[in-house]
């Protein structure tokens, strides 16, 4: 029901549903006695077919109680031999079968085909009433065994054990879905026996306690299930009877629809029918055009393979009368190179005595060379420290020189600016001077006009005087610049001449110096070119040996290549040899014993 109701649940979304709070039955416990007595009795039933199941379990764990274990012993030697009688049984009943099968499919053995179907009703008659009064005794040695067993307090602890237990204690790991309590009465799990279904080897007792488990919840379900819990489903069956009817007219437009869209389909799967037609009409007629072509063809290239072979042949035979001439010519290059082979050979062997010679004073060169190099590197080493040392003297007076060219340059601007001032100085006198000229003349023209112009004059009077003194000022300042400044020039004079001789002197040693590195750079690199044609030629002659010796290590691991192959397929081949003797010796030995 909770799966039913929980899919209804997903397909209906219109409507919420809390199925779980309507369905939940108002009774969490069994009230009645005859609803116990009930239920107590399958309890009792399951119970006793779990003890039968269980006996070896039993015959186990009561090990120390003699009585118990002596007649569980003897009713299972007595079940050992019921199943052994009734095994027998059925394969005679069996060998009848086949035999009653076997004679009628003959025609000719009528009579015999008759005695023995008679033969075969008796013995089924006596058969079937040995099984019935065996069954009989069989069951009354299980009452018996039962009432005993179940009177001992030991053995219903040990059955309790295995089958029930309480809804705390692992209620949920110990079932299979399929076999657990519907949600509406799993609520209450505290209120409900939970049945523990033990493992047996064999598939049909696990089979029988699972039908019983679930015959138990059923019954269970409806002892718990009052009048009114039966409303409220019937409330909600009605309910649910609404919304079927409200799908099945939803249903019923959407099939209308699926019937027009069908329609549709159909139409349009005949408009593909029919240009599918065509084009396997058009591919027919493809085919058959195809096969024709494919005919002529044929019939076109067997001709041309014909004349083909005809020119394949005549070629052949003139390429083996050419094979003859070439196997012939072909000896006696063999010969000749035999012969060229064996000068060569000489010649090889001259030439490596020539090339250990070439190499052992190439080597004697070399070291001649190299004591050379390392004199003349020495020498160098020295001239140039010599020429280092020069060269820090020669920073050190050009440092000394451009600070007194500098020191000349801001000198001479000082001139110059000194000259402009003067010249402005004496622009603004003879300015002024005339300025005052053309005032006197202006006044004398004018005449007198009053005090004004007698403090104007006082005015000019003592602007002149300040201007002469100005002037005389300047004169006697030029002149000691100029005194100033012709020291400076002298002594400047003085150290560029000085600053020139010991440039020269410099310059004459670093001439000197430039033209023995020069005749030395020229003898190195005469010995540096021999260096390197002997060098090239020691590499060639290395390159040769590499290339040797590479040759001598492929061949190597090509032979330890080969052997390794040949160990391996040598193993291969033993153990194949191996196996095959062995399983000889055993099909042999299954021969014997089928025999």
């Amino acid at each position: 029901m909770s799966t039913v109701d929980m899919n209804l649940e997903n397909s209906v979304p219109c409507q919420k549903m809390n199925f779980i709070q309507d369905l939940m039955p108002l009774s969490r416990h069994i009230g009645s006695p005859m609803a116990k007595k009930v239920l107590a009795v399958l309890d009792s039933t399951i119970q006793k077919v779990l003890t039968v199941l269980c006996l070896q379990n039993i015959t186990e764990n009561v090990k120390e109680e003699k009585s118990i274990l002596d007649r569980v012993t003897t009713f299972l030697k007595q079940m050992g031999k019921y199943y052994l009688t009734k095994a027998s049984n059925t394969s005679e009943g069996i060998i009848n079968q086949n035999s009653s099968d076997n004679c009628e499919l003959l025609i000719d053995e009528e009579s015999q085909i008759t005695a023995n179907m008679e033969d075969t009703t008796m013995t089924g008659e006596i058969v079937v009433v040995e099984d019935e009064s065996e069954d009989e005794e069989m069951r009354d040695h299980t009452r018996n065994l039962l009432h005993f067993l179940l009177s001992k307090p030991l053995i219903n602890q040990f059955l309790a054990s295995i089958m029930l237990k309480k809804a705390e204690c692992q209620y949920q790991y110990e079932y299979p879905m399929e076999w657990k309590l519907p949600e509406i009465i799993s609520n209450f799990k505290g209120s409900v026996q939970w049945i523990n279904i033990p493992q047996f080897d064999e598939d049909n007792k696990t089979k029988l306690l699972e039908f019983l488990i679930h015959l138990r919840i059923l019954l269970l379900t409806k002892l718990l299930t009052t009048p009114e819990d039966k409303k409220r489903r019937k409330n909600y069956i009605k309910e649910l009877e609404n919304r079927d009817q409200e799908c099945q007219t939803k249903l019923s437009g959407l099939i209308k629809e699926l019937d027009k869209q069908i329609c549709k389909n159909n139409t349009e799967t005949r408009k593909i029918g029919y240009t599918v037609s065509k084009l396997k009409n058009e591919i027919e007629n493809l085919e058959k055009y195809l096969t024709e072509r494919t005919k002529q063809v044929n019939t076109e290239e067997m001709k041309k393979i014909t004349e083909i072979k005809n020119q394949s042949n005549e070629k052949e035979d003139d390429l083996k009368k050419q094979c003859k001439t070439h196997n012939q010519l072909l000896e006696k290059l063999i010969e000749t190179n035999r012969c060229e082979e064996e000068v060569l050979r000489k010649t090889i062997y001259k030439m490596e005595s020539d090339i250990e010679s070439k190499i052992s004073k190439y080597d004697q060169e070399m070291t001649v060379l190299q004591d050379e190099y390392d004199k003349l590197e020495a020498e160098y080493t020295e001239e140039k420290a010599a020429y280092n040392e020069l060269n820090e003297r020669f920073q050190i007076i050009n440092e000394e020189y451009q600070k007194i060219m500098e020191e000349r340059r801001i000198q001479e601007e000082k001139r110059q600016r000194d000259e402009e001032e003067r010249r402005q100085m004496e622009q603004a006198v003879t300015t002024i001077q005339a300025y005052w000229r053309s005032y006197k003349t202006r006044k004398m023209a004018r005449g007198k006009r009053g005090e004004k112009e007698d403090d104007l004059k006082k005015q000019c009077k003592t602007h002149n005087q300040l201007l002469e003194k100005l002037i005389e000022t300047n004169r006697c300042e030029e002149e000691v610049l100029r005194k100033t400044i012709y020291k400076m020039e002298s002594d400047i004079e003085s150290k560029i001449s000085k600053y020139d001789q010991e440039m020269t002197v410099l310059q004459d040693e670093y001439d000197k110096l430039e033209a023995e590195y020069t005749e030395e750079k020229a003898a190195y690199n005469e010995l540096n070119e021999r260096f390197q044609i002997i060098n090239e030629e020691y590499q060639k002659i290395m390159e040769e040996r590499r290339i040797q010796e590479e040759k001598r290590q492929r061949d190597e691991e090509e032979r330890r290549q080969m052997e390794q192959a040949v160990t391996t397929i040598q193993a291969y081949w033993r153990s194949y040899k191996t196996r095959k003797m062995a399983r000889g010796k055993r099909g042999g030995s299954r021969r014997g014993k089928k025999k």
